[in-house]
């Protein structure tokens, strides 16, 4: 996992570098979590919880720092019903980390259908991202279920509609990274240009798998860990 967050905050990095300079502006991230709450998830919650927190706060951390806006979407609890794939906007996009960090370890789990595909459409459609040309969009999903399941939504069609507005969706898979459901989450960091991470189910451990960018971000840190200096 550390390598996960490794190559965010030098994508963060790089990307808050390149923009162009405006007087008096700062560069504009708007990140949305989205945390699969069914039974399923019981026993793993507690640990993804964290892990998407260590997200929120890599992004904070940025420099120079970003005008950084977070929303949260939760998933597969029944309460939520059917008519909205069991899928709720739990805090729209805003700048109180404070909120961001009492709403997500206020989660617990309960048993539903986790529908990834309808989590990510409703993130897109649903919320008020910035419109500046040179914002960073990026979703984090997390689930430990199948994120093709979803009866309704094509979760191919989902994300070309990420891509479309320029939202990376990155995927954490509660699960083993060898089983068969991993490849559905594999697949979907893959197509947007994300990166996919997993946590073993069994060990409650973080796995790393290769993304088409890693060998890019891992020279251009290389350069970036030359303008440092040392004190």
């Amino acid at each position: 996992m550390r390598h996960f967050f490794h190559l965010i905050a030098v994508s963060v990095s790089l990307l808050i570098m390149s923009l162009p300079a405006v007087a008096g502006s700062r560069p504009a991230i708007d990140v949305v979590i989205a945390m699969d709450v069914s039974g399923s998830m019981s026993g793993l919650i507690d640990s993804a919880k964290q892990r998407l927190w260590d997200v929120v706060n890599t992004f904070s951390r940025a420099h120079p720092q970003p005008e950084l806006r977070v929303a949260i979407v939760s998933f597969g609890a029944p309460n939520y019903g059917i008519n909205s794939g069991y899928v709720r906007i739990d805090q729209p996009l805003a700048t109180d980390l404070d909120s961001v960090n009492e709403t997500l370890f206020a989660f617990t789990t309960n048993g539903s259908d986790e529908y990834v595909a309808r989590a990510i459409a409703t993130s897109i459609n649903q919320l008020d991202w910035s419109q500046s040309p040179n914002a960073m969009r990026v979703i984090f999903v997390a689930g430990n279920e199948s994120a093709e399941q979803d009866p309704a939504f094509a979760l191919e069609d989902v994300l070309a509609r990420a891509v479309d507005m320029g939202i990376i969706v990155n995927a954490i898979y509660c699960g083993s990274e060898n089983g068969s459901i991993a490849a559905s989450w594999r697949q979907l960091a893959l197509q947007t240009q994300g990166t996919f991470a997993a946590i073993d189910q069994s060990a409650n451990v973080v796995a790393q798998i290769e993304t088409p960018v890693d060998a890019q971000l891992a020279e251009l840190s290389k350069e970036l860990n030359k303008t440092y200096i040392p004190y």
